[in-house]
């Protein structure tokens, strides 16, 4: 009788789009083209990535409003599909599946991805829900049969955050395909978006707290006041009202472009002059192997956690300390009259595949050699 395939269920709450959801759209493709099934489990079937889900894909649809309404319908899943094992992401989503897995009964195999810096998660969220959250990993985390960072800082942080055993936590860097990336990044910017031939520095993520923009918008009044030079900045957030205040404080406010949300910013980090990450924490900081893979050059706060690792400590792109404007103004400036070569981005990037990455989940998804098909 011919084998039946794994079945992996790929967790998260919508596809919205965000970092966790391009890393679990790699994996699925990844896992598919290895002989697996995968279900992709989503708390609502909504956001823009939703097309992009490899056509193999089970999707499913919990059809909840919100993470704690969802329980009924994930432990019905759970109880009818027995997945023969489980990847989610995020730690609200995480530690539902923990539970869920519990009261379902069942006994797959459950490993849990933490993509954000959890030390610096615990100084900066102040809402009680988010700070409660933060209380129920120690809770809740031990009985994941794996936690994966999603780089060596991240791991150590979690681990000396938590009361975690640093044996239960695995760090594996998120993939990136640099080949897709690179078609991408040849496809025309949308004509309602024109770039004129001013040179310009590229930012790209959530309008939040963490990547601190006020920082950014305050080392390029510096650069503006001394050249020629615009600043866009890709994303949406809840910090957007901030942003457009300080945009609109500016000295120059007609020079800084918010251009909200778009599922291939590639192009634009292929035109970029300099592209900056000016986070003040990161889990990873995946943007950083995109903006390598469209040959650009880097500039990055010395964050916690991934830019360094990344970089490789400044080989690949320029440092920074958090939350200095000067610094960063000085750091894009001299990378403005000193880019990196496109080609040894480019292969930077390459060293993050989506085939390492893989075949790592793999090994902890099915630690046993005869699960796999």
């Amino acid at each position: 009788m011919m084998k039946t395939q794994p079945r992996i269920a790929l967790v998260l709450s919508s596809m919205k789009i965000g970092g966790m959801q391009r890393v679990m759209l790699h994996l699925a493709d990844g896992f598919i083209k290895k002989g697996y099934t995968v279900d992709f489990v989503v708390v609502k079937a909504k956001g823009p990535f939703l097309k992009m889900l490899p056509a193999e894909v089970n999707l499913v649809d919990l059809g909840a409003k919100r993470v704690l309404s969802a329980f009924p319908a994930m432990i019905q899943y759970l109880r009818k599909n027995k997945p023969d094992a489980i990847l989610s992401g995020l730690t609200h989503i995480n530690i539902a599946m923990l539970i869920s897995r519990y009261l379902s009964g069942i006994s797959t195999r459950l490993v849990v991805s933490e993509v954000s810096n959890f030390a610096q998660k615990k100084i900066y969220n102040t809402k009680i829900w988010d700070r409660f959250i933060n209380e129920l990993v120690n809770l809740f985390y031990p009985f994941a049969d794996d936690i994966v960072a999603v780089s060596k800082d991240a791991a150590d942080d979690l681990v000396k955050s938590t009361k975690l055993d640093p044996k239960s936590i695995t760090a594996i860097y998120n993939p990136v395909d640099v080949d897709e990336i690179i078609k991408l990044s040849k496809k025309e910017i949308s004509q309602t978006i024109k770039l004129n031939s001013t040179p310009f520095i590229l930012a790209v993520g959530r309008l939040s707290k963490p990547k601190d923009y006020p920082t950014l918008i305050k080392a390029f009044n510096i650069i503006r006041s001394k050249m020629q030079i615009q600043l866009i900045i890709i994303g949406e957030g809840e910090g957007k009202l901030e942003i457009e205040e300080l945009v609109n404080a500016s000295p120059y406010p007609h020079d800084i472009r918010l251009i909200g949300e778009t599922n291939n910013p590639f192009p634009f980090m292929a035109k970029a002059d300099v592209f900056v990450l000016s986070s003040a924490w990161e889990g990873f900081g995946m943007v950083l192997v995109e903006a390598l893979a469209c040959g650009a050059t880097v500039v990055s706060t010395d964050c916690h956690s991934g830019p360094s690792e990344i970089l490789e400590n400044g080989k690949y792109g320029r440092l920074v300390p958090v939350g200095d404007p000067q610094s960063l103004a000085d750091a894009i400036q001299f990378s403005l009259n000193h880019p990196f070569p496109k080609e040894q981005c480019v292969a930077r990037a390459k060293e993050f595949s989506v085939e390492r990455a893989v075949d790592a989940y793999l090994k902890i998804l099915f630690p046993e050699t005869n699960d796999r098909p």
